[in-house]
């Protein structure tokens, strides 16, 4: 099993490279992302406290942030320090 990299908000200065391809090959299971991407919005906006986000990066790393999720549109995600994820990438959102 694969370990993730969890890292705090400190490590969002890093740039990430993310792939062209989508980690979920299910149009339900990216519908269900999509869903709690924007939960996550609201409850990190409304709260002001982090949540974890899973992510593949372009060399296939999987790496959990802990963060506040400041927005979300069709495409990106747009996390605390101004980190941009897009939505291909993210793998899932834990409250």
């Amino acid at each position: 099993m694969i370990k993730p990299v969890v890292k705090s908000s400190e490590a969002l200065e890093r740039e990430y490279s993310f792939g062209t391809d989508d980690v979920h090959s299910s149009e339900i299971i990216k519908q269900f992302r999509l869903y709690n991407l924007k939960r996550a919005e609201r409850f990190s906006n409304l709260n002001q406290k982090p949540v974890s986000v899973s992510f593949r990066t372009a060399d296939h790393r999987l790496n959990v942030l802990k963060v506040i999720v400041w927005a979300v549109d069709d495409d990106w995600v747009t996390l605390e320090g101004n980190l941009r994820v897009p939505i291909r990438a993210i793998i899932g959102v834990d409250f």
